[in-house]
């Protein structure tokens, strides 16, 4: 049996350098880190929660997009 009631996926899409895995870090854990390093490829964490007497886990996902690091991806899948 689960340990929560729902569960919800969220999935953070954005540029660079705008706070996607601070945004993360602070909602899963409760904490802000301004020196964080960029994410590369893929970043999760979750969170479980109370609201209305339910427990209500989040699965939160930060996803980078930058051309450098599809390019490099795309190259490494070449050789």
């Amino acid at each position: 049996m689960s340990s929560h009631n729902s569960l919800f996926k969220l999935v953070l899409i954005g540029d660079s350098g705008v706070g996607k895995t601070n945004l993360l870090t602070r909602f899963c854990r409760n904490e802000f880190n301004i020196g964080s390093k960029m994410t590369i490829g893929v970043e999760f964490a979750s969170k479980t929660m109370e609201i209305d007497n339910k427990t209500i886990k989040a699965q939160v996902w930060v996803y980078i997009f930058s051309k450098t690091y599809t390019n490099r991806k795309r190259k490494t899948k070449q050789l």
